[in-house]
């Protein structure tokens, strides 16, 4: 099980990280789903808020800017920070994947992306076009390109379009006689839906 909340913090300002290390103090206080007392190897919510009151002194003695105290804040954030690294990881095994638990904890739950198994199918080509070839007798299908697509079937109906035995991938055709013409496009999930059929006559 990967991780479902998100305790890395680093990008965080000094204001944020503040701001959101008081947010999860307060609601993992008197959590029902995360009662204390916790594991010796989580840091209480006791200890969290003493290491956050420090931090918070020590951020406040850096408006000076003496490179001194910007390195005790620094070493100040770094202990909260692995506070909330510890609890993370406790409630998650507690939780076992359970995101409306780790919801109740204040830490931001990470998205986590939905994985397609099975691919869709293309979609049918748009703007199918039948036009009249340089010879006598040709003719030329186009349409609009399907993205993804690896190939095209091209089809012929020598009578009724709406009658699907009509279908054919080959054939002959004589001259002054009308024609219909499909396409449908194929992508690694298979054959997408009959493009609307275009007509053409052959002279």
């Amino acid at each position: 099980m990967g991780n479902l909340v998100n305790s890395g913090f680093s990008k965080l300002s000094s204001v944020n990280f503040i701001a959101q290390t008081e947010r999860i103090i307060t609601a993992m206080s008197g959590n029902a789903n995360f009662p204390e007392p916790w594991p010796s190897t989580v840091p209480s919510l006791a200890r969290l808020q003493a290491d956050l009151a420090a931090l918070q002194t020590a951020s406040t003695a850096t408006a000076s800017g003496d490179k001194t105290q910007i390195a005790a804040r620094k070493s100040a954030r770094s202990i909260v920070q692995n506070d909330l690294a510890q609890l993370a990881f406790y409630v998650q095994t507690i939780a076992q994947g359970s995101t409306t638990m780790l919801a109740t904890t204040g830490f931001p739950l990470r998205q986590v992306a939905q994985r397609t198994l099975n691919p869709p199918l293309p979609p049918a080509p748009a703007e199918i076009v039948s036009l009249r070839g340089p010879l006598s007798g040709s003719i030329i299908v186009n349409a609009s390109r399907v993205p993804k697509a690896a190939s095209y079937e091209v089809q012929l109906a020598t009578a009724d379009p709406t009658v699907e035995n009509n279908w054919s991938e080959a054939g002959t055709w004589k001259t002054s006689k009308v024609y219909s013409f499909r396409m449908r496009a194929f992508a690694k999930a298979g054959f997408g839906p009959w493009a609307t059929a275009a007509s053409l006559m052959v002279v």
